[in-house]
């Protein structure tokens, strides 16, 4: 017994020995994943200026917090015929909790404007106002009613010549109405089933039944009967 508790005892300070040059235990806690390389990140909007997006079409995107970014860009699209239009609202978590439209966004096909409403200047933008109110100007947008009423009782803007893109035809599902169109739109039904099905009928009743009804006309007396009436 006592070479063993020798042998233990010499042991046991090369163990702590390793164990201090080892460090502290890794925590079995996941790890939170490495932030992204400022080279990978997204690049950031900047305020007041034109951030362009390479997507399947370039767009412009100009997020403005100043009323002169905000008429600069009206003023160059001023004879735009329609604008892609929406809102943005910070969620409400709790009954009875309203908050006013943030951000308003007018697009064309090539630029869209991000206004950020709580950080302009009062009152609103001269250009901005007008080209809401203009019946001229058409803004187009889903659900764009709810977005018009909530801007008139929060910021007192008023939206004319509005286009409800969900009343056009397919565009309530987002999908086409009629992906895979029957190839045979009338089909033929299928015969009524017998009210009252016999399943064990008796083979006489069958055979008398056979014979009682007029016998079927053969194809030889069917043609001859068509040659005689065509002779006449």
């Amino acid at each position: 017994m006592r070479p063993h508790l020798l042998q233990l005892a010499l042991l046991l300070p090369s163990v702590a020995t390793a164990a201090a040059l080892a460090g502290p235990p890794q925590s079995r806690r996941r790890q939170p994943p490495p932030k992204p390389s400022a080279a990978d990140a997204s690049p950031a909007a900047a305020e007041n200026a034109v951030l362009q997006v390479e997507l399947p079409t370039p767009l412009r995107i100009t997020y403005a917090t100043e009323s002169s970014c905000v008429e600069s860009w009206l003023c160059a699209r001023r004879h735009e015929p329609a604008f892609g239009f929406d809102t943005e609202t910070r969620p409400a978590f709790r009954k009875g909790e309203v908050f006013a439209p943030a951000t308003l966004q007018l697009s064309t096909a090539t630029d869209c404007l991000v206004v950020h409403l709580a950080h302009l200047e009062a009152p609103f933008p001269a250009a901005l106002v007008e080209v809401l109110a203009s019946p001229d100007a058409l803004m187009c947008g889903l659900g764009i009613d709810d977005d018009a009423i909530e801007l008139w009782l929060h910021h007192g803007l008023e939206v004319f010549g509005r286009v409800e893109l969900l009343s056009m035809p397919g565009a309530s599902t987002g999908t086409n109405p009629d992906p895979s169109p029957d190839p045979n739109p009338n089909p033929i039904p299928a015969p009524a089933p017998d009210p009252d099905p016999d399943p064990d009928p008796d083979p006489n009743q069958a055979r008398a039944r056979a014979a009682a009804s007029p016998a079927s006309p053969s194809p030889c007396w069917v043609r001859a009967s068509v040659r005689a009436s065509a002779s006449l």
